[in-house]
């Protein structure tokens, strides 16, 4: 029989290249990913499939699996861009082509038809790389083989984008004019959408730990953070003001379309203000990009965010023993660099009550109309 060692090392190296990549297992939440460097640093993505691998989700309380409407299991896909802004990302497209082709990145295909698609000779295994969707409008869209059925796309700005006024309004119109389109699916090509439209997930972002790409103006971090819950907040408004707008108001609160905001960044202010030590440890060397550390709290956020449980614990722990969490990502950090230590057991553990606290508290605050408290510095 399989040891429950066997079973993780299987799960944490089953999306790799042994095997054509399977978008559509039964029974699972489907996921897209829109954004830049914040979700590709240690690749959030793969990551969160991790956490809802076939051994993952079998490490779950037996109580726990079929006790929600929404299966853990998690199939993903993505467009990313370094350094694009929801703006951006929707002119240039994906941008994954060089930083994804790793060997970890690498999809054998059971043929080679088309030798441009490949990277072998017609003596070697054809394959390709698993970079993502070339761009916005084909992950989304109906006509995309992946698209029709998504339940969630997370997605996240350019980090200075939703604190500063004139980016936000910018961005706002672009949400409204150009992804609403594609999220919606209308009821009997009524001005109606249905439930089956896409929920959005907004990734919140962190202040940087530094002062870097000119964004002194911000402030401190406590001044920086509370501009960001601002955009991020406004973004949601915006979308939920059409997404929402033929529900009662009674009905609008639970409605499966409402736009969701993951807050990372207030996880991470958290531990700014409980652990300086172990937030500056949250940080890649260039004080903005995530760490291990950073993108492992990300996703626990997201994870919360999705299914609003705790993330398959026993698993994560077991596999951050055996160092193979992240035995499937396609980049960590940059080519080149050194690899940033990766988070003990008990640096998990502290993280992973750190992205339950924020998550419950936001939910508390947002039902009773109260604030998330920031402390002045």
């Amino acid at each position: 029989a399989e040891s429950n060692n066997d079973a993780i090392k299987n799960a944490c190296t089953s999306i790799n290249s042994n095997s054509i990549k399977d978008k559509s297992p039964s029974c699972s939440t489907r996921i897209s990913f829109i954004g830049n460097s914040i979700l590709y640093f240690n690749d959030s993505p793969r990551l969160m499939e991790q956490f809802g691998s076939e051994a993952a989700v079998a490490s779950l309380p037996s109580d726990n699996i079929n006790n929600s409407s929404t299966n853990r299991r998690i199939v993903q896909d993505s467009c990313l861009r370094g350094g694009a802004s929801l703006i951006t990302i929707l002119e240039k497209g994906n941008g994954m082509a060089n930083k994804f082709r790793t060997d970890n990145a690498r999809i054998i295909m059971s043929s080679c038809n088309d030798a441009s698609d490949t990277n072998s000779s017609s003596s070697e295994i054809a394959y390709k790389y698993d970079i993502g969707v070339p761009n916005v409008t084909l992950l989304l869209s109906e006509s995309s083989n992946n698209s029709s059925s998504w339940d969630y796309v997370i997605m996240n700005d350019y980090t200075q984008a939703p604190a500063r006024i004139e980016n936000r309004s910018a961005t706002i119109q672009t949400l409204i004019k150009d992804y609403i389109p594609l999220l919606s699916i209308k009821q009997n090509n009524s001005n109606s959408f249905n439930d089956k439209t896409i929920t959005p997930i907004l990734l919140m972002t962190w202040a940087y730990r530094k002062p870097c790409k000119d964004s002194d103006d911000l402030g401190s971090v406590t001044e920086f953070m509370e501009k960001l819950w601002e955009g991020y907040k406004a973004y949601a408004k915006a979308l939920d003001e059409v997404l929402l707008t033929d529900l009662s108001s009674s009905t609008k609160k639970t409605a499966p379309r409402k736009t969701r905001i993951a807050p990372v960044g207030l996880a991470f202010y958290r531990i700014h203000q409980q652990n300086p030590t172990l937030w500056k440890k949250l940080f890649h060397t260039d004080d903005f990009h995530p760490s291990p550390h950073g993108t492992l709290l990300q996703c626990f956020v997201l994870y919360w965010t999705v299914f609003q449980k705790m993330p398959p614990k026993s698993f994560i722990f077991d596999a951050i023993d055996q160092n193979i969490l992240w035995s499937t990502s396609r980049i960590m950090q940059p080519a080149g660099e050194d690899p940033l230590p990766r988070p003990t057991r008990q640096e998990a553990e502290y993280l992973m009550g750190v992205a339950e606290a924020v998550w419950l508290e936001v939910q508390d605050t947002s039902e009773s109309g109260a604030e998330f408290v920031f402390n002045q510095e």
